[in-house]
């Protein structure tokens, strides 16, 4: 289903031409270290290394040995880091998190390109997280009925529940505004419990029941 394609999914092609990319790169450096020679009026030795004296009969004016310069690498770099922007553009990843530059943006946008992303995340992580508790569920089936060497006893009336870390790392006081936030906007206490402190549903029913005792 479209929900539980790989964030990065309509990025790989883009991530294929990269690796080309940084293959052309890699010989076009090779060609930098071990430049190629052209002979002209005689022929060189066969193999030709670091430190060889090559002799030669003909005279200076029959004979004569050139280099053939490198490609300049510039366009290349160039063409990786547009790679890179267009990647970013298309997987919605900020591109402050996969290329580094010695600009900084601004604060604003920084945190402007953060929250986009987290909520790209959690959008991900709702659905990861259904199949894997369908995925538990399964397996503790399975021990129960083929395992060895009389079948499992898992209680299976008791659920699953996939906690999430943090998506990202915040203070406390950066908590407390979110949670001051959402309490003037009318956000349920459980919601919040949940979106920004990071607590299971078991959690907050018990932090709901010591909130009413």
């Amino acid at each position: 289903t479209p929900e539980m394609r790989p964030a990065a999914r309509e990025a790989l092609p883009v991530q294929k031409a990269l690796n080309k990319l940084f293959l052309d790169l890699l010989a076009a450096s090779d060609f930098d270290a071990w430049r190629l020679l052209v002979a002209f009026g005689w022929e060189p030795p066969a193999e030709i290394e670091p430190g060889t004296i090559i002799v030669s009969t003909r005279s200076p004016s029959e004979a004569g040995i050139t280099s053939i310069d490198p490609g300049d690498p510039s366009r290349q770099l160039a063409l990786i880091d547009k790679a890179i922007a267009l990647m970013s553009d298309i997987s919605n990843v900020p591109l402050t998190l996969v290329q580094r530059s010695g600009q900084r943006a601004a604060e604003g946008t920084l945190q402007e390109e953060k929250d986009d992303f987290i909520k790209l995340v959690q959008d991900y992580a709702e659905p990861l997280g259904a199949g894997y508790v369908e995925a538990l569920v399964y397996g503790r089936r399975l021990e129960n009925v083929f395992g060895f060497p009389e079948g499992g006893d898992f209680d299976e009336s008791c659920g699953f529940e996939i906690k999430w870390a943090d998506f990202w790392s915040r203070s406390i006081a950066e908590k407390l505004q979110e949670t001051q936030a959402m309490v003037a906007a009318g956000f349920p206490r459980q919601e919040i419990w949940r979106d920004v402190w990071g607590k299971s549903s078991s959690d907050v029913l018990r932090l709901e029941k010591d909130a009413a005792s």
